[in-house]
């Protein structure tokens, strides 16, 4: 049995949903993923959390690619350098790289960098663990991985 795992997220005045076939098996390992993720940040973010940690490196472990059709993974083809106290947001991919400035915000265990122009937004814990979603055309790119001083 599949069960349809959904991410959605508010960038600028547009819905992002992403959603990827999840077995259900999985849910209740998302379900202590999640809990793991509170239990080892359990300090709200502020712009205190990255005062002194500068630039992070950010290697994606995994890709999930949804269309209107349905979600599939895909090869991991990026890496990102974030500054998360001055919102620098570098995306690197195989033809290159790109620079934003990202309007920086807190929620609960989140800092999140979000760039709603471009259909983009990163989530960061303070552990390091990260997601990026990354909407081209009728495409959401969703990346789950960890982030470590560059």
């Amino acid at each position: 049995m599949t069960r349809f795992g959904m991410i959605s997220t508010l960038v600028g005045n547009a819905l992002l949903v992403a959603c990827s076939p999840t077995p259900a098996s999985d849910i209740d390992d998302q379900a202590n993923h999640l809990m793991a993720l509170a239990r080892d940040n359990p300090v709200d973010a502020s712009a205190a959390t990255w005062r002194d940690k500068g630039t992070m490196l950010c290697r994606p472990k995994s890709k999930n690619m949804c269309t209107p059709s349905g979600c599939m993974t895909g090869p991991v083809n990026i890496r990102l350098e974030v500054t998360p106290s001055s919102g620098a947001y570098r995306r690197c991919g195989p033809e290159g790289c790109d620079q934003y400035s990202a309007a920086v915000s807190y929620s609960g265990l989140w800092t999140t960098l979000a760039l709603p122009e471009n259909s983009l937004m990163l989530r960061l814990t303070g552990s390091g663990s990260f997601m990026e979603v990354a909407a081209i055309g009728d495409t959401v790119l969703v990346y789950h991985g960890v982030c470590s001083a560059k």
